[in-house]
Formats: C-alpha cells, structure tokens, sequence
C-alpha cells in the first residue's frame, strides 16, 4: 500500500485513530444496526478472525475478497466494548 511508503508505524497508528475518530464524530446520534466492508488481502482477513467480530457474509470466489459484516449484537459481545 502506498502509506506504506509515505507513513512510519508511529504515523500510521495515528491515522488509523483518526479515521475511527472521525467515523465516530460522523455517525454520533445515529443507530447502525449493521456495517458491511469488503474484505481485500489477507491483512484484512487475519485481523476479522483475529476480532471475532465481523462475519464473513460472501467471498468472491477466485479473488482474495469478500463481504464482512458487523452487527451491532456481534459488536456488544466483545469484552470491553462501549
């Protein structure tokens, strides 16, 4: 990935902050009751079984993707969620 080049990990942890930050500031008032992503490359696999909170719902057979799913049960299931 090209932040990869441009980003050290310190950096990188700080923006990844701040996207959740700002999803969290977006969304403040609403109540999702499901999140869908697709799924791209195996970081992104490891760290969905890794949570145990997203789904695989669908993987695109023949390509390294799929849909992902979190629910808001599945997310209030994991210890120490708010």
């Amino acid at each position: 990935m090209f932040l990869d080049l441009l980003l050290n990990n310190r950096q990188r942890s700080e923006v990844q902050m701040m996207f959740a930050l700002n999803m969290l500031e977006v969304f403040s008032g609403h109540r999702l009751g499901t999140i869908l992503c697709e799924e791209i490359g195996e970081v992104i696999r490891n760290f969905r079984e890794a949570t145990h909170v997203w789904r695989l719902v669908q993987p695109f057979e023949g390509q390294d993707r799929g849909l992902i799913c979190l629910t808001q049960p599945d997310a209030e299931n994991v210890p120490g969620s708010a």
